[in-house]
Order: structure tokens, then C-alpha cells, then sequence
């Protein structure tokens, strides 16, 4: 899909890139098509392309641990499980702060997800799943387990993306956990320094009332 892969072709272009971590799956979208393409122009060979599962782990940067905790490696032979519940779920950790990223996990992959044990999940930031969107009952004992004092949430402008993440933000809101929308204030910025987690967004870093303008051209 093309929230799935779309962006990532800009990042090889735009940055030297050694080594590329996926799930495996292929497409015959112009998005991924797009993808694999940069892949080869930035000569990453296969050796250094990897498809991870559940409980593999990245190493070699000091102090950084990234662990995989999703997709099950039984899934990929599944094709009853869906390509959001297929995509990658990353915990990275520094010191006594971790982040999760939940890519576009759906609510087979939540609920298998809550099978792993709460200290495993527990994260600092989450980077919340299917753009904010309330999945299912499981949705709050997952952001319980996971105990996260902030929560980005990646989602476009048009009404309709913003209004399916309602549930959830009135849900974080209610908990005290930090909110940061990327279509109310940008990028997401967030750096672990082995102690602390700040995270911060681009208009109050860069551009100061950037997402309030309201430009109207004269006809």
C-alpha cells in the first residue's frame, strides 16, 4: 500500500542507506515497484537486506537495542492475515527510554500483541497504529500495557482521516499521554539520549504557526 511504502523511496534517495529491514512482502503497486527500484540503485545487495519476525533483534549500534515484535513467523504463511496485520512492529530502546512503532497493525496483530508480557511492551513514546484508528476492545489494554507519555498519531488533513482518530485521542487525552498529529504540526521529531526522551514536531521547531496559515488568493 501506498501508506505502507509510499514515503520510503524519498528517504533512499535522499540518504545513503546500507542496510534495508522488511517483512517480506511484495507488491505489484507502482509504490512498491518504486521501492525496489531505489533498493537497487543504492546497490544494497541481498546480504544486506533483511525480512524480520517476531523476537528477531537488530544489533551493532552501541547502546541501541531494536527488537521486532511483529510480525509471528507463522503469519507469513497465513493468507487469511491481512497485509496491515503483517506489517513490522519495532521496539527501539536507549538507556531508560524506548519508542514503539506500530506501523499499520490491525486488530489480529493488537491482540497477539497482548500476549507478549507488559514490561516488553512498555514504551515511552508509541507510535500509534492504522493512523490513530480505534481497532477494537483490545485498543485500550494495549495503550495500558505499553504505558507511553507520548503518542504520535500519522494522518493526512481531509476530514475523514481525522475525525476515525477521535475515539482515540479523547482516550489518550483521558490517560494524560502528550498527542502530536502530523497533520497538526508536521514531522514528528523524537531523540533518546541514554537518559531522557524529547520529542517535538516541526512547527514549533522550525515554522511557528506554519499549520495555522489560511493562504486565499485574489481573483
Amino acid at each position: 500500500d501506498i501508506d505502507h511504502v509510499g514515503g520510503l523511496a524519498s528517504v533512499l534517495d535522499g540518504l545513503k542507506v546500507r542496510y534495508v529491514f522488511d517483512n517480506g512482502a511484495t507488491s505489484d503497486t507502482y509504490a512498491y515497484r518504486h521501492f525496489s527500484r531505489e533498493v537497487s540503485e543504492n546497490r544494497i545487495a541481498a546480504g544486506r537486506r533483511f525480512i524480520l519476525r517476531r523476537g528477531d533483534s537488530i544489533e551493532g549500534v552501541k547502546g541501541v537495542s531494536i527488537l521486532c515484535l511483529n510480525p509471528p513467523a507463522a503469519w507469513a504463511k497465513d493468507h487469511s492475515v491481512s497485509v496491515n496485520d503483517m506489517s513490522l512492529a519495532l521496539k527501539v530502546g536507549f538507556g531508560g527510554s524506548a519508542m514503539l512503532f506500530c506501523g499499520d497493525i490491525g486488530e489480529k496483530a493488537i491482540s497477539e500483541a497482548m500476549l507478549i508480557s507488559p514490561p516488553l511492551l512498555k514504551s515511552s513514546l508509541i507510535m500509534l497504529p492504522h493512523h490513530g484508528e480505534k481497532l477494537s476492545p483490545w485498543s485500550e489494554a494495549f495503550i495500558d500495557s505499553v504505558r507511553p507519555i507520548y503518542a504520535v498519531i500519522s494522518q493526512g488533513r481531509a476530514a475523514g482521516e481525522v475525525s476515525r482518530s477521535e475515539d482515540t485521542q479523547s482516550l489518550l487525552s483521558a490517560k494524560g499521554i502528550k498527542i502530536f498529529r502530523t497533520n497538526n504540526g508536521g514531522s514528528v521529531f523524537a531523540s533518546m539520549d541514554g537518559k531522557n526522551l524529547s520529542v517535538d514536531n516541526f512547527e514549533s521547531k522550525y515554522n511557528p504557526g506554519f499549520f495555522n496559515r489560511k493562504i486565499r488568493p485574489e481573483r
